[in-house]
């Protein structure tokens, strides 16, 4: 399957994220790619960055990194610090009052084409408000440089890519395993439950809650024993717990070591950046009949795979593309075999 095909996926979208599992995933190339094959087009261009990135030497390794690449025309949202490592011609658009470490965010209009460095928003109400920016403007295309670390921030876009790489960790097997977990989080079903919609929408208002759904919603304080609460509302048969806020690791073993009966029922989330909890546990939890859904979903388009690791662990491209395309539902993309 080409690496133009994916272009074409992408293409669909007015929004889209692009995921990196860890440092060095590949991301960086994959952005370039999506920006070259799509400048033909006559969509207006807007492009930020969860976190930092396009400068020229990873921080963390001190290995080289590929830049970002834009071209004249484009919409950028960068920190005010890096406007001098941009060595684009630049037309200043915006102060949004949105302040990072590395300062304020700052719209720009790219005059030439060139190399940029991007560092936006942390939080998504920032990043909402920063896409919302960008369509006044007149951007049809948005692209957000993420992480799989703020899963959250990219749950708004219409469209997700997930980049896993030999940088990873130091075995293929291994790779596959948790890149394999982290697509099947992204890829939980959407709960079709507007009566809980509205109740979670109602009880953020109030402060953080656990809500029970079964013959009613029974709703809980956010430092309850879920297990706990199953157990003394055992006759209201509940079929949803709905947690507002983090779904950790030490939140489910509790629940898997309460005793209480899980059979039929679903954690819930408000999206899939908020589950923090391992393949293992995840298991463990279908093992007993349980799960976890979303109420809202991502619409993961494709995994792209980058077989060459920083720290030397170099994989056969052919056998590490094919492994991860053989056990998930969506295209897996080498995109340097374009």
């Amino acid at each position: 399957m080409s690496a133009s095909y994916l272009c074409d996926l992408a293409g669909k979208y007015r929004s889209l994220s692009i995921i990196g599992m860890c440092k060095n995933a590949g991301k960086t190339t994959v952005l370039n790619h999506i920006i070259h094959n799509m400048v033909t087009d006559e969509r207006l261009t807007a492009m930020t960055s969860i976190g930092r990135d396009g400068e020229a030497v990873d921080l963390v390794t001190g290995t080289a990194k590929p830049g970002i690449y834009i071209y004249a025309g484009f919409l950028i949202a960068t920190a005010a610090g890096l406007l001098d490592s941009c060595d684009i011609t630049k037309e200043f658009l915006l102060n949004t009052g949105i302040s990072t470490p590395l300062g304020e965010i700052i719209v720009l209009r790219a005059l030439s084409d060139g190399y940029v460095q991007l560092a936006g928003p942390s939080v998504v109400s920032q990043l909402e408000q920063l896409t919302c920016t960008f369509s006044q403007m007149g951007a049809n295309r948005i692209i957000i440089d993420g992480a799989v670390n703020r899963k959250t921030l990219c749950s708004f876009t219409e469209a997700a890519i997930l980049c896993t790489g030999a940088s990873c960790g130091t075995s293929m097997d291994a790779i596959i395993k948790e890149t394999l977990h982290v697509y099947k989080m992204l890829a939980l079903p959407e709960i079709n439950d507007d009566a809980l919609r509205q109740l979670v929408k109602v009880q953020k208002k109030v402060a953080d809650k656990i809500i029970l759904c079964g013959r009613q919603h029974i709703t809980l304080p956010s430092n309850v024993n879920i297990g706990e609460g199953l157990r003394e509302n055992l006759l209201n048969n509940t079929t949803h717990v709905y947690v507002d806020g983090a779904l950790s690791d030490s939140l489910v073993q509790s629940l898997l070591f309460s005793g209480a009966d899980l059979s039929g029922v679903n954690l819930v989330v408000s999206d899939s950046g908020k589950i923090l909890v391992s393949a293992g546990n995840y298991e463990k939890l279908r093992l007993r009949d349980s799960g976890i859904q979303v109420l809202n979903s991502v619409n993961l388009l494709a995994v792209t795979v980058n077989p060459f690791s920083v720290y030397g662990n170099n994989f056969d491209k052919d056998s590490f593309r094919a492994q991860l395309a053989g056990q998930i539902e969506v295209p897996v993309f080498n995109v340097e075999d374009a």
